[in-house]
């Protein structure tokens, strides 16, 4: 939900979603709302459902929140509610900053450096916003991603949440290339070792680079060849008072001009024979894509050992 000014109005299916259910018959319906954030800190609102046309909002003790945690146009709030005590959370989800990250104290960052470079436990606050990898990713779909032998040309797409974080965009693209880092302290890692081309480069600029499990591969759609239509039946001609229901029926491909064309009409001229005949074999026609001119080849050798029975 988008950052407005001092009183947020709340979208129906939030509120409907993670709120408290509200007394309509009052009026008007009120609530007060207590939320944590991720340092475990209690925040209190006033939730009122009013205006015209009526919305769900956040007024009193909001003000203060947006003070204290700094938020400007753009950042978004996240709402989150613990099915099993039906707690309620709230999150920040920083929009992207031109020019650095000013406001953050540089020296909690160095303190982090230094005790995992001392092996040491550390903590790290991680605001998650729109263009960035995610931070923090599940060890199996890490593991799912570098099983995948990524290769130049192939097809990946991969999942953008929208500003609002309400639905999931697809991009669609091809790898360029694919290589780790050769130098640095980043060396064989395979942090954005994929370079893609997207179909769309307006919608994903600076993001040439991506990590393996950021995307998903897609496989190759099977070629069909448009020469080719869908088959017809095919009736053999014989006695129909000696074939069982069902049977002398196959299907062939159904063949266009420009393959007739190629056709020896004599290698399909044979005599009509009986599918009740034991041991009698047909031409076998095999359709060959591997000639320019798909030319259509009968042959008439049977095994060895294989006679017709009379």
């Amino acid at each position: 939900m988008r950052i407005t000014v001092e009183v947020f109005s709340v979208p129906r299916y939030c509120a409907d979603l993670i709120f408290p259910q509200l007394d309509f018959a009052a009026d008007p319906p009120v609530q007060n709302l207590t939320l944590k954030d991720t340092h475990n800190n209690a925040w209190e609102f006033r939730h009122i459902y009013r205006g015209t046309p009526r919305r769900h909002l956040l007024t009193t003790g909001w003000s203060k929140f947006v003070n204290a945690k700094r938020l400007v146009a753009g950042d978004t709030v996240v709402f989150m509610k613990k099915k099993s005590t039906n707690e309620l959370f709230v999150g920040i989800r920083r929009a992207s900053r031109v020019g650095g990250n000013e406001g953050q104290d540089g020296g909690e960052a160095l303190e982090a450096i230094q005790k995992a470079a001392r092996g040491m436990a550390f903590e790290v606050v991680y605001y998650p916003k729109a263009g960035c990898p995610d931070f923090v990713v599940k060890a199996e779909k890490v593991k799912d991603a570098l099983r995948t032998c990524w290769r130049q040309g192939m097809r990946v797409r991969m999942g953008v949440e929208t500003d609002d974080s309400s639905r999931m965009t697809w991009f669609q693209g091809t790898i360029a290339s694919t290589m780790s880092a050769g130098t640095g302290p980043w060396y064989g890692s395979p942090w954005r070792m994929l370079q893609v081309t997207w179909d769309e480069p307006e919608s994903l600029q600076n993001v040439n680079r991506v990590n393996p499990w950021q995307v998903e591969y897609i496989p190759a759609t099977p070629f069909f060849d448009p020469e080719f239509p869908s088959s017809k039946r095919f009736r053999i001609t014989q006695n129909p008072e000696t074939r069982p229901a069902g049977e002398g029926d196959f299907r062939l491909p159904q063949l266009t001009r420009p393959m007739a064309g190629h056709l020896n009409p004599a290698a399909l001229s044979h005599a009509p024979f009986s599918a009740g005949m034991q041991g009698a074999r047909p031409d076998h026609i095999c359709i060959s894509n591997a000639s320019s001119d798909r030319t259509l080849q009968t042959s008439n050798e049977l095994p060895k050992n294989d006679a017709a029975q009379n």
